[in-house]
């Protein structure tokens, strides 16, 4: 059954997302259809399955830089509603939730299950996310195999490609993942902020630099009263390993370590570089999530920070980034004020701002160890030639197939954000 055609002619003159006043957006014929609909009273009858959706509203659009092999999937909370839009190449399909206890119960329960590494309730609200988020769109889905997730409120906390398909018949505690029943086995996954930000992305003409490594990790913090960070060997080794990896394939590669990692030093090193990669701590700061950062270098000796040793928001927004990636190897570099989702004023979101093109975080904390050797597999198969998203996905499937490695905990909580 196709919408009515009416709503396509209400709000004619929205202007979408983040775009300056007087400035056309080439996003309007969907973003029309999208706020009309939001704002109009569907009924029950219209809204309770998805619905194939007037082609020509974004075919000179989003169509034209969507592969037929890809997909979007957006959400938007709005009241106690939660709407899902699905985008391809050539459709536009829609779903309209209630936001009921249980929908919301799921997803607090399914982000302290994978932190808590509580098995049987990570599989059982694993897979009712998945039984309402994804499963009516699998029909549409059929033969795509990349999907760009673009959440809404809390949605903003999950790692969607450990949403659970399908329930194993064991659950042993000491039995492994099977990679089957994850969706991440089914769709390479990437992120974005918006809409108008994936699309102003994938539009960029720019040339991309050469592709080159700067790694930078701080390794050893002190720790007394006001400074409670744990060292992190591992991260040296990171650093010195990846860097190795680019030298071997002939391609330049600088490592910054110890006492080479402060703001000032960064700032000169990082210019031109394709790959720019932290393997460090991050600081949060809740009130104020301007005042997050990655620390750089070790704190004073009378416990209060300096200024030049963490790279915080708005030092991040400055920086003249040219970067193909920035990744983020710390706790929680993906995190969101818990009160303001729309503001988006994470660490990853400021590297975005600041000219990155893709950037991968965290969404919780992150071992030194596993984080290490996740990072080396993953820039092991860029350097084979691999894409992001696809050798992101690989290693998370190589990181399931093993039994000491396939908590979700060590490997969902990487998350890509780009074109």
């Amino acid at each position: 059954m196709r919408i009515p055609a009416i709503i396509l002619g209400i709000l004619i003159s929205i202007v979408c997302y983040s775009i300056g006043p007087g400035d056309p957006c080439p996003l309007e014929p969907v973003c029309e259809f999208r706020q009309a609909f939001l704002c109009y009273d569907c009924p029950a009858s219209i809204s309770c399955k998805p619905h194939y959706l007037c082609k020509k509203a974004f075919s000179r659009t989003i169509g034209n830089k969507l592969f037929p092999d890809e997909a979007i999937l957006e959400f938007s909370v709005k009241d106690s509603l939660l709407y899902i839009f699905l985008i391809t190449h050539d459709s536009l399909w829609v779903k309209k939730l209630k936001r009921t206890p249980c929908l919301i119960g799921s997803v607090h329960h399914f982000i302290h299950s994978i932190k808590q590494i509580d098995r049987d309730e990570f599989l059982d609200n694993g897979n009712i996310l998945f039984r309402q988020l994804i499963y009516p769109f699998l029909d549409p889905l059929a033969g795509k195999h990349k999907l760009i997730i673009i959440p809404d409120g809390k949605l903003i906390e999950i790692p969607f490609e450990a949403l659970v398909m399908d329930l194993p018949k064991c659950r042993k505690k000491e039995s492994s993942f099977d990679p089957d029943i994850f969706l991440v086995n089914r769709f390479e996954i990437l992120y974005s902020s918006s809409l108008y930000n994936w699309y102003k992305m994938v539009s960029l003409q720019k040339p991309l630099p050469e592709k080159s490594f700067i790694g930078i990790a701080p390794v050893s913090f002190r720790t007394n009263e006001n400074n409670q960070y744990v060292q992190l060997p591992y991260s040296e080794t990171e650093i010195l390993e990846i860097s190795d990896l680019f030298r071997n394939t002939n391609l330049p590669a600088t490592s910054c370590l110890y006492n080479q990692t402060a703001k000032y030093t960064l700032k000169q090193n990082i210019s031109g570089k394709s790959c720019i990669h932290f393997a460090t701590h991050s600081l949060f700061n809740n009130p104020d999530p301007s005042g997050s950062g990655l620390v750089l270098s070790d704190f004073n000796d009378s416990g209060t920070d300096d200024s030049d040793m963490i790279l915080n928001y708005n030092d991040i927004i400055q920086l003249p980034l040219t970067a193909n990636l920035v990744v983020l190897n710390g706790c929680y570099t993906g995190k969101n004020h818990p009160d303001d989702f729309q503001s988006r004023k994470s660490l990853s979101t400021a590297f975005i701002k600041a000219g990155a093109r893709n950037v991968i975080y965290s969404l919780w904390n992150v071992t030194d160890k596993y984080g290490y050797t996740f990072m080396k597999d993953f820039y092991k198969k860029i350097l084979e030639g691999e894409k992001y998203a696809a050798a992101l996905r690989e290693t998370k499937l190589d990181f399931i197939s093993k039994k000491e490695t396939s908590l979700p905990y060590l490997w969902a909580g990487f998350i890509l954000e780009g074109e």
